[in-house]
Parts: structure tokens; sequence; C-alpha cells
């Protein structure tokens, strides 16, 4: 939900957070970069959850080109009561 009490629908970088995440279950840091270009993704998610979705993270780790990086992943687990049927594109 927005300011306006409704879920984000306005093609921002929350709303393609949301979409993903109800589509394919969770998402990590690098894949908002490369996907949607979300840079701040702990404060996208911080307004979903103040928004009343409820999402876990946890820590991941991805070892490539000779090194570990590290990233958090996130999971949708509830959505704020009311919009349980609604899509972010609707």
């Amino acid at each position: 939900m927005t300011s306006t009490g409704r879920a984000p629908t306005d093609g921002t970088q929350n709303a393609s957070i949301l979409d993903h995440l109800r589509e394919h279950g969770s998402i990590n840091s690098a894949e908002a970069f490369k996907l949607y270009g979300v840079i701040r993704m702990g404060a996208r998610i911080l307004e979903l959850k103040q928004a009343g979705y409820r999402i876990t993270s946890s820590n991941t780790s991805v070892f490539e080109n000779g090194k570990t990086r590290r990233f958090k992943n996130y999971a949708l687990v509830a959505q704020p009561v009311g919009l349980e049927g609604e899509r972010a594109g609707n």
C-alpha cells in the first residue's frame, strides 16, 4: 500500500519488486539491481513492510569470478489484509 492505501501500481521500483516477489517468490539485492535498477533495496523493502507486506530476509552467498559475493534474499510471506487477490499491475 502507498500513502493512498493501495498497492504500488505506477511502475515504481516498489511495484516491480512486489510483482517479482509474487511471481518468483523471492529476490535478492543483486537481482533487483540488474533487473530493475534498484540501488537501495533495503529502503524499498522497508517501504513495502511499512505498507503492510510481510517480507522475510536471509543472507545468501554467490561464488563467482574467484570471489564470494554476499546478498540479502527477500521473500514475500503475506500481503496486507484486503489485497490478497490484488496484483501490483492492476
